[in-house]
């Protein structure tokens, strides 16, 4: 078989989560129509998803913090202000959204800050500024937002606010990865597979994408079907 490679799909994001940044836009793949509709529910930004009969192009990295694992719902049903920021950006009232989650991560609310950073990377009420969406990212990663941490992953893989740095990347995914969350699972696996950042490890990286499986990440779930050589690694 011939190697992965690594490249974004073109589309445009609906939606609340990041897993991987590509340009704004949905991306293609075989992806059936309900489980396109489900993920863009989700606000995923996909890379290629793989074929059956081949390996692909690889993964998520991009993820909306906005109510992904429930941790946005969470955080609105303890305090009014998100509540009401979380209406106005699911009535694409933007610029209302971010002058009510600006304050709160100014004060050190950790999805606040991931929300702000995704603002900033994808332009939603603001024109587009990747330093401080990673800045913001950074800000709620360190307070072990799950979601931001695999954003802060993909800013270093992509070199997205900051210099390209795989190493750095595949930490980051490993800590949201470790917190169970599927995209950081699948994104992590990847990085596994090729050696990027980390000493290629094909073993190690079915473990990481049985997991994403597990959690209803289709693109895992093909890697999975597609016989590829987890033992040994493939041939380049």
């Amino acid at each position: 078989m011939g190697k992965i490679t690594r490249q974004c799909a073109g589309g445009v994001l609906l939606g609340i989560t990041l897993a991987y940044f590509c340009t704004p836009q949905i991306a293609h793949g075989e992806v059936d129509t309900e489980t396109r509709r489900e993920l863009l529910r989700e606000g995923v930004f996909l890379r290629s998803v793989p074929k059956d009969d081949q390996p692909g192009n690889t993964p998520i990295d991009l993820d909306t913090p906005v109510v992904s694992r429930g941790l946005g719902q969470q955080e609105a049903e303890r305090n009014p202000q998100y509540s009401e920021a979380l209406m106005a950006y699911f009535a694409k009232d933007y610029p209302r959204a971010m002058s009510l989650w600006r304050p709160l991560a100014e004060q050190g609310n950790a999805s606040a800050q991931a929300n702000v950073g995704w603002m900033y990377q994808q332009a939603l009420g603001v024109a587009q500024d990747r330093a401080l969406a990673f800045t913001w990212f950074v800000r709620a990663a360190k307070q072990d937002h799950s979601v931001a941490q695999n954003n802060l992953g993909a800013c270093y893989e992509h070199g997205w606010g900051v210099a390209l740095d795989y190493a750095v990347a595949a930490q980051w995914y490993r800590r949201s990865a470790e917190a169970r969350y599927k995209y950081a699972q699948y994104n992590l696996a990847v990085l596994l597979f090729e050696g990027k950042g980390v000493e290629k490890n094909p073993k190690e990286a079915r473990v990481w994408f049985e997991r994403a499986a597990q959690q209803g990440v289709v693109q895992a779930e093909r890697y999975l079907r597609v016989p590829l050589k987890f033992d040994q690694g493939m041939q380049r």
